[in-house]
């Protein structure tokens, strides 16, 4: 696995530099490689808008989606298949490093949602 800092992935380009470079040099992206980074820009985005401020049903949307993103990246779960943990390993990314990089990004652009979200839902 490749070795990350959160000095390393300060910023949004330098993050999907190094997820693309994660295949290993001259070796293209799989298809399966392509869909992780597809669900991580996913989530990425999701949490980059954040919650809504517009009409109440969609408000309730939003906050279920942007929950439902980021206790999927604050998850240490290993069992799904598709879980932060399993994508960034597949990816040959540190979890931990990716995710204090990505929670930074949050945070510069004032989406801190650590106090939004205290409590994570129990996995199955």
């Amino acid at each position: 696995m490749a070795e990350f800092s959160s000095q390393t992935l300060d910023n949004t380009d330098a993050f999907y530099v190094r997820v693309a470079a994660s295949a290993g040099p001259g070796t293209p992206a799989t298809p399966e490689h392509a869909l992780l980074i597809a669900i991580v820009e996913d989530v990425k985005a999701i949490l980059e808008k954040g919650l809504s401020l517009s009409k109440a049903a969609q408000a309730r949307r939003d906050r279920a989606r942007v929950e439902e993103a980021y206790v999927w990246l604050m998850s240490d779960d290993e069992r799904s298949p598709f879980s932060f943990v399993n994508v960034a390993m597949a990816l040959r990314i540190d979890p931990s490093a990716a995710r204090m990089a990505l929670i930074g990004q949050l945070k510069q652009m004032g989406k801190d949602y650590e106090q939004e979200f205290r409590t994570p839902p129990c996995f199955p």
